[in-house]
């Protein structure tokens, strides 16, 4: 597992570890997404894994390869990304 915060929320994310999720997160998160065909919004930890993570990775296994995951800090708060690309054949869907 990461050491770093950010690298432990990927490692987390993309193991659909909801709960290892929600502990990192503060549970006042307040996120906002954007998709191509959506706009993402949650005012807590529970509502970002119920409403927006849980749709964006369940049942998408084979759907996205990890390219990279790259975590630091820009000013106060810490950043986490994470690039991906659909694997052969597929489009993406969100």
């Amino acid at each position: 597992m990461a050491a770093n915060v950010g690298g432990r929320f990927a490692s987390a994310l993309l193991a659909r570890d909801w709960d290892g999720v929600k502990a990192i997160m503060d549970p006042a998160v307040q996120f906002r997404g954007l998709t191509p065909s959506r706009v993402w919004e949650a005012k807590s930890a529970d509502d970002v894994v119920a409403q927006v993570f849980s749709q964006w990775y369940e049942g998408r296994d084979d759907a996205y390869k990890v390219l990279d995951i790259a975590a630091g800090q820009l000013g106060e708060p810490g950043t986490c990304q994470q690039q991906k690309a659909p694997r052969a054949g597929r489009a993406a869907s969100h």
